[in-house]
């Protein structure tokens, strides 16, 4: 399921959602590709794969339709659902939950030191202080996410992977 080849495109796409903030269509489709050859070399059934695939992007897109989350992450998470298949669904995203604690922490401490506030409770009272460092950040869009601060979301999914193969 998960080998170097997967592993190396989940990682380059992580960096490239750090420093740009997009997901390339390009890489998922490879991935996506590379995951369909290897499901039909191993003589698999392509149903649970499909369903992981179909189940994790209808779910996903309605969370874009309610503007929670980004079209590349929808799409990421889709190629997701197809490697780790519809049974292995759950335990896949209390993993990548876990992945999206730690990453979303330790990126909100960043932001914190980034303001420069003595005290990091600052940032929940005052809503000028949670939009600054995301205006001053290169490669974004600002007239999608106007004054929310936000994170790449790749990183976290590929942490949660990490856990997922290593716990399973």
């Amino acid at each position: 399921m998960f080998d170097l080849v997967v592993w190396t495109i989940l990682v380059t796409i992580a960096i490239n959602d750090i420093k740009q903030h997009k997901i390339p269509n390009s890489l998922l489709l490879l991935l996506l590709t590379y995951s369909f050859f290897n499901i039909l070399y191993s003589n698999e059934s392509y149903l649970d794969p499909s369903l992981g695939f179909l189940s994790w992007f209808c779910v996903t897109f309605v969370l874009y339709l309610c503007r929670i989350m980004s079209p590349g992450d929808v799409k990421l998470l889709g190629v997701v659902g197809f490697i780790v298949g519809f049974t292995n669904s759950l335990e896949a995203v209390y993993f990548i939950a876990i992945g999206i604690i730690a990453t979303g922490s330790f990126y909100l401490l960043h932001n914190i030191s980034k303001l420069g506030v003595s005290n990091p409770l600052y940032i929940l009272f005052d809503r000028r202080l949670r939009s600054i460092h995301n205006g001053d950040m290169n490669n974004r869009n600002i007239d999608r996410y106007k004054n929310k601060l936000t994170m790449p979301f790749a990183p976290s999914v590929v942490i949660g992977l990490v856990l997922y193969s290593y716990f399973k």
